[in-house]
């Protein structure tokens, strides 16, 4: 083998390794990237489209910010402006996500609804989708008394640098 063949073989080498690893590194950092801001919009069965922002944190807490008023498709008025909640990884690219949220401040004997999430993350971690189930119990009984399923995808919100 002449050095010109060495040096092209270990050049080839070099860029193989390179770009392994930064294909290993991107995945790598997208796995794990579930902490952001999220436009999360809710495809839910009997009620129509969904849509809020969701801020998720490193340390495994998050919350959700909805608009006041009915959602698209008619509905009910919704008096809700924020559930916070907990996520966990349960696997490469997946969490679980659980929030709570109050119907009113007014203390009608109501406990907090429940909504749970299954997020896939994208590879490039720009998106996500999975299923969503939302429950209202009954804690004097502790009885599932209302229970609906839908479908959820998120886009993640980027920082947009201001410029004039």
């Amino acid at each position: 083998m002449t050095l010109r063949s060495r040096l092209v073989a270990l050049a080839l080498a070099v860029v193989l390794v390179t770009v392994g690893a930064a294909a290993i590194a991107e995945d790598n950092n997208a796995s794990n990237q579930l902490a952001g801001t999220w436009y999360w919009k809710i495809k839910f069965e009997g009620v129509g489209i969904i849509t809020y922002v969701a801020q998720f944190w490193k340390d495994g807490r998050m919350v959700s910010y909805f608009p006041s008023g009915q959602p698209q498709g008619g509905g009910f008025g919704d008096t809700r402006t924020a559930c916070p909640g907990e996520w966990r990884a349960i696997g490469e690219r997946e969490y679980d996500v659980t929030q709570y949220c109050l119907w009113s401040a007014w203390d009608y004997g109501m406990p907090p609804d429940r909504i749970r999430s299954k997020v896939t993350l994208s590879k490039k971690g720009q998106t996500f989708a999975g299923p969503f189930s939302y429950e209202y119990w009954d804690v004097t009984s502790q009885t599932l008394v209302l229970q609906g399923y839908g479908e959820g995808h998120g886009t993640r919100l980027p920082i947009v640098p201001f410029s004039k």
